[in-house]
């Protein structure tokens, strides 16, 4: 028992716990684009990173819930985060056009994650009964019925006659022409 003392005791040390350190933790951020500086007071850095808060949350909320009426962050979003007008940040800046096509990755990638999820939702949901149906469908599909039954009635008759003409007397048979 004293041996598997010292043996935690190693496991727990100084450099282990230095490991711990926030510095060492690397965060599952991409790596930064080249067009984005590498300051956290700039405006590029600032958007890329409002974009990909925004993208978290929105995937988040598209594999919590089924129905999602928002899928795709609109520019006014990141640019309340940033705290800058929509317009400096996607049409007036250098950086314009790369943040907008950095932004509309984003928004692609998160659409094909949002119909991948309905498909998702629309297979769990089975639609059975009359509901389910176009018009068209439950029209012909009632006619096509109408069909069947007039068909059996009309076999029913027909079986029920030839019956009663087979047991009928061999005198009737002849007065009738049968």
């Amino acid at each position: 028992m004293a041996s598997d003392n010292i043996d935690l005791d190693e496991l727990i040390g100084e450099e282990f716990l230095k490991t711990l350190d926030d510095k060492n933790i690397q965060l599952d951020t991409p790596d930064i684009p080249a067009w984005v500086v590498n300051d956290e007071n700039h405006t590029t850095y600032k958007s890329w990173h409002a974009i990909l808060e925004l993208k978290k949350e929105k995937e988040n909320r598209i594999k919590n819930y089924g129905r999602v009426g928002d899928r795709k962050p609109p520019k006014s979003e990141v640019a309340k985060k940033v705290r800058i007008s929509p317009q400096s940040i996607f049409r007036a800046s250098k950086f314009s056009e790369l943040i907008l096509d950095f932004f509309c990755e984003v928004n692609d990638l998160l659409h094909v994650s949002y119909e991948k999820e309905q498909i998702k939702q629309k297979k769990r949901q089975k639609n059975t009964g009359v509901r389910s149906l176009k018009k068209e469908a439950m029209v012909k599909s009632h006619q096509d019925i109408e069909k069947e039954l007039n068909q059996l009635k009309a076999k029913t008759t027909k079986e029920v006659l030839d019956l009663a003409i087979n047991k009928m007397p061999l005198d009737y048979r002849l007065k009738l022409g049968l």
